[in-house]
């Protein structure tokens, strides 16, 4: 399991600097294929909003699982993404976007194959 932070500190002047999120996951790890669940959260922001600089940042969390196996030719992958189907804006929406803001896809469904030669 591993857990990922990064934190800036900006003046309140502009959301779109803003960028604290934290991520975790956990995964499994065969030689023929793998598995991760990770869930990343964003932090909410008010501070430039309040002084009427910039915009509020609502937070959100997002679960995703992602998986590998290898085939006997190539590698499928995919990944299921918003697990949860969370209705929320992304940070570059509400920070650039005009109002009202479009939300995020929902749940989705990636699919991949590849072959290395």
């Amino acid at each position: 399991m591993a857990l990922q932070r990064r934190a800036q500190h900006h003046p309140a002047t502009r959301a779109a600097g803003f960028d604290q999120r934290s991520r975790a996951f956990v995964g499994f790890e065969r030689d023929d294929y793998n598995l991760r669940l990770q869930a990343m959260r964003l932090e909410s922001y008010d501070d430039a909003f309040k002084d009427s600089n910039g915009r509020k940042i609502e937070g959100y969390t997002t679960v995703d699982l992602l998986g590998a196996v290898a085939l006997p030719v190539g590698k499928l992958e995919a990944g299921l993404y918003n697990l949860t189907d969370r209705t929320y804006k992304t940070l570059f929406v509400q920070a650039n976007a005009a109002a009202p803001f479009p939300h995020a896809e929902g749940r989705r469904l990636a699919l991949s194959y590849s072959v290395d030669w």
